[in-house]
This record gives C-alpha cells, structure tokens and sequence, in this order.
C-alpha cells in the first residue's frame, strides 16, 4: 500500500490512525487497533517508529524481518476471532516505520485482544462493555 506519511503526521491521530514510538509499546496500539476496528470504521492503522510529538524516529535498529513475524505471532495469539491485517516496513527519512493495517469483516461483529473487547472514541480507548457487545451482536 502507498502512505503518504508526511500527510498522516500533519493530519495526527485519529478514529483510524495511531502513532507509536517502539514496539515495546504493542499491547496499547494492539488495544487501540481493536477498538479502531471494532468502531463503526471497521478498520485501523497503527504506525510504529513515530513519537509522541509525531516526529519520525524510526524502529530500534535490528533485525526487521523477525520483528514483523514477531508481530504476526503476536496477532494471531492474542486476536479473537482471528484479525485479518497486513504488517509493512516502510523507509522515511533514512529510518524504518513498521505499519499495521487491519480491517473488520462484515459478518464479525466485534473483534477481542487478549480476551477484551475494545472500542476507538476519537484518539481514545476502551474497553468494550459487555451490553455494549450484547447490543452489537443483536
């Protein structure tokens, strides 16, 4: 898929769209890309290698490859039903961001990381309420 990164960080976070600076930080921008494709969007994007300042600071240096199949075994682990996505390593600026991208399938009403439902509100996260779930199934 083509990025336009430049544009994304002007535009910022989003309903879709989540920025984070190292993947030690996996599990919130795994809650968050839940909660992006449990919302109405039904799709989300997590970018790895941006800080908290939308600067591009790249992924910690090291072996790529391994580190998107750690994250495929991450997914496939942890998302219930299975999540359907797609991990990229891109080059900016002389750095690597590594983007996830997923998206909801229609007949799948809510999708669960690590045995929590979650939903996207604006450029925040929560978890999913078991009404909430109940309402949505309905």
């Amino acid at each position: 898929m083509n990025y336009n990164i430049n544009e994304m960080l002007k535009q910022g976070e989003s309903q879709t769209t989540e920025f984070k600076k190292s993947l030690s930080l996996k599990k919130e921008a795994f809650e968050s890309l839940c909660g992006m494709v449990n919302s109405d969007y039904a799709k989300g994007l997590v970018i790895f290698g941006i800080s908290p300042t939308n600067d591009i600071i790249g992924i910690e240096p090291g072996n790529l490859d391994s580190s998107q199949l750690s994250l495929t075994r991450h997914i496939r682990q942890k998302f219930e039903p299975p999540l359907i996505c797609s991990i990229e390593v891109i080059p900016v600026q002389d750095k690597f961001l590594i983007i996830i991208s997923a998206k909801r399938l229609p007949q799948v009403p809510y999708h669960e990381y690590d045995s929590r439902a979650f939903i996207r509100e604006g450029t925040s996260t929560r978890k999913l309420k078991l009404a909430e779930k109940i309402i949505d199934v309905q």
